[in-house]
């Protein structure tokens, strides 16, 4: 008799537990470069990858102004409803940059499994903003979240494009390099032999 109740006990337990995973992504549709003193679009896209429903989360990001070491800001859109975007500041430490963040609110309610809400932000960059960020953002982990891993995600922004380096390959530009390097030394070995 006890063990019929312990197993009874046990799938009563089992049923009441909601089982989700949460995932969060950062898109910047309009691709990575986002130029000193520009705004861009900013998509953050949660999504329930299921089994079960799952409650909406808020979604944050910290990010420093000011101090010439600015990295990015976070702001409100027309395309931002119905979701919401909260920013707090806090104390800086003299002579550093201002913290702050960012939380990004969907609606709330409830994810069925598969569903996904996206909200559209606006992502800044600053004359001070350091040409490359890796910005992170990310939610709260909840106890019935199976997938603790894909709550944060980290995104790649380029402010200032660095210029590309092209390799020299193939036997044409390695000659050229040598006969180059040839001609300076006889140029120079010549204007020291007339001296």
């Amino acid at each position: 008799m006890k063990f019929f109740f312990a197993v009874l006990l046990l799938g009563l337990s089992s049923a009441a537990v909601a089982a989700f995973d949460l995932e969060v992504e950062v898109d910047l549709p309009l691709g990575q470069l986002v130029p000193p003193e520009t705004d861009a679009p900013l998509d953050v896209t949660i999504r329930n990858l299921g089994p079960d429903p799952a409650p909406t989360q808020t979604v944050g990001t910290l990010y420093f102004q000011g101090a010439l070491r600015s990295t990015i800001g976070i702001a409100v859109t027309p395309e931002t409803a119905p979701c919401t975007v909260g920013i707090t500041s806090f104390s800086p430490v003299p002579g550093n940059p201002v913290p702050y963040v960012a939380t990004i609110r969907p609606p709330a309610g409830t994810l069925l499994a598969g569903e996904a809400i996206t909200c559209r932000v606006s992502l800044q960059t600053f004359f001070d903003s350091p040409d490359r960020i890796d910005q992170s953002f990310g939610m709260s982990v909840s106890p019935d979240d199976t997938n603790p891993d894909n709550n944060s995600a980290v995104l790649g922004i380029v402010v200032r494009a660095r210029p590309e380096i092209i390799p020299a390959h193939g036997l044409p530009t390695k000659l050229i390099m040598v006969l180059g390097i040839l001609a300076l030394g006889l140029s120079q070995a010549y204007r020291r032999a007339s001296a």
